[in-house]
């Protein structure tokens, strides 16, 4: 339902944040406006974009709802990121989506749509494209993933994961593994 939260974005009492408004698909993502002291401010974008299976929209399934959100969730980047041109973005969540290739998750058409979304945005999905910490380990590939710009790139670490078993250990454990990055101030 509309009422629904699936994102929240935590941080530091001390670092100042600003909820942004979205109105996309703000049921399934948020955003807020990080201002670091002596460094450029940060527009964070979390989501949880629709995987195969999910049934939450009456009409589209896998890919076509897939591409959709997307779409719709491009829709407030676009407009976050044309209000503060002065600002990195990282966009950060459970994707639902393979980068590289299909797998168990995503679809062929989520995979172009995706591709497609951030050739447009100029972002570099830091958990792909040859970064992605599970792959590198020999395992599936990501579905969460770590999404920047070009600025903020070329400052990251190599991700890494966590807990660091394949496949994950079980109740009460999560159904993904967690995914971090450093990133130098910009």
């Amino acid at each position: 339902t509309r009422d629904e939260r699936w994102v929240c974005i935590w941080t530091r009492d001390t670092l100042r944040a600003s909820a942004l408004s979205l109105v996309g698909e703000p049921e399934r993502s948020a955003a807020v406006l990080l201002e670091p002291p002596e460094s450029a401010p940060i527009i964070v974008f979390g989501t949880v974009l629709p995987w195969r299976g999910d049934k939450r929209d009456s009409v589209l399934r896998g890919g076509a709802a897939f591409a959709s959100s997307l779409d719709a969730q491009e829709t407030d980047v676009s407009r976050l990121r044309a209000e503060r041109p002065d600002a990195r973005f990282w966009l950060l969540g459970d994707l639902n989506q393979e980068v590289e290739k299909d797998g168990p998750v995503g679809t062929a058409i989520g995979r172009r749509s995706l591709r497609h979304f951030l050739d447009r945005q100029h972002l570099t999905a830091l958990t792909g494209n040859g970064g992605d910490p599970l792959r590198l380990r020999g395992w599936r590939d990501s579905i969460d993933h770590i999404v920047v710009d070009a600025a903020s790139a070329s400052r990251a670490a190599t991700p890494s994961v966590w807990p660091g078993t394949f496949p994950l250990p079980g109740a009460p454990w999560p159904d993904h593994h967690g995914v971090e990055v450093s990133l130098a101030a910009v």
